[in-house]
């Protein structure tokens, strides 16, 4: 039975399933592999054997050598997903890779019919991935491997964690969000990293030399003279020097700081 077929949520989880998921998830909700039990490489998970997740077609749970449970693989083709409820602002991360090989996967994100994210990995150069996403509203959320003919099989899973973001991500349009705090810079950092450093003095000698040249501290802000002027002379080589001496000796004071 195809898993797209009852992605609707409908009839996966039962009022009792949706209620004791959400008296865990507002801490953190933990699907781990890892702690499940198997009598074989590759047996099929129950619907309900982990609390607060429901298990809808194949999932299968793999074994290593010595016996224990390292990862599930969930079927190709939407015939598998790992459903949960979240509140809003939840994370919801999940570790996954491939199968094996140069074999690519893709993990899915869906709730009801909507997909919210899809991401691949390829085994010989992506190895296991984190896949991310936050929801901005409380319901039923299924990972899956999503259809799709060029992959031959489904996605493997490591963990998925689902954390309570403690509230809803902020409405824009509410006229009492907060502000972002104004944005400020170290005198002379031209390249605008947070610290002083001998590839900002380069930064500002050349664009003394050509105008045209944009420094990174240009992109982030239009008052840039405020803080690569440092010798409040209008941007020359002598701010380059005054910043490389800055470098060199953080006991040196440069006019700027003298002002401020």
């Amino acid at each position: 039975m195809r898993i797209k077929k009852f992605l609707g949520f409908t009839a996966v989880c039962t009022v009792m399933v949706f209620s004791a998921v959400l008296s865990v998830c507002a801490s953190e909700l933990k699907f781990d592999p890892t702690t499940l039990t198997a009598a074989k490489d590759r047996e099929e998970m129950k619907s309900d054997e982990v609390e607060g997740f429901t298990i809808v077609g194949k999932v299968e749970k793999r074994r290593n050598k010595k016996g224990s449970v390292t990862h599930v693989d969930i079927d190709k083709n939407e015939n598998g997903a790992i459903t949960f409820t979240a509140e809003a602002g939840a994370l919801i991360s999940a570790e996954f890779s491939s199968t094996g090989g140069g074999n690519t996967s893709e993990l899915a994100l869906k709730s009801g019919e909507n997909v919210l994210k899809t991401e691949s990995a390829t085994g010989d150069s992506d190895g296991k991935k984190v896949f991310e996403y936050t929801v901005e509203s409380a319901g039923t959320y299924a990972l899956y491997s999503p259809t799709n003919a060029k992959l031959k099989r489904g996605t493997r899973i490591y963990l998925v964690t689902v954390s309570d973001g403690g509230e809803a991500p902020v409405d824009p349009d509410k006229p009492d969000d907060p502000i972002d705090p104004p944005v400020t810079f170290v005198y002379g950092d031209a390249n605008a990293d947070g610290k002083l450093a001998a590839d900002d003095a380069s930064f500002v000698l050349q664009k003394v030399l050509n105008s045209a040249f944009k420094m990174p501290i240009e992109e982030k802000t239009d008052d840039l003279l405020k803080y690569v002027d440092v010798d409040g002379g209008g941007l020359s080589a002598s701010d380059a020097t005054q910043i490389m001496q800055k470098v060199l000796n953080k006991s040196f004071v440069m006019p700027i700081e003298k002002q401020s």
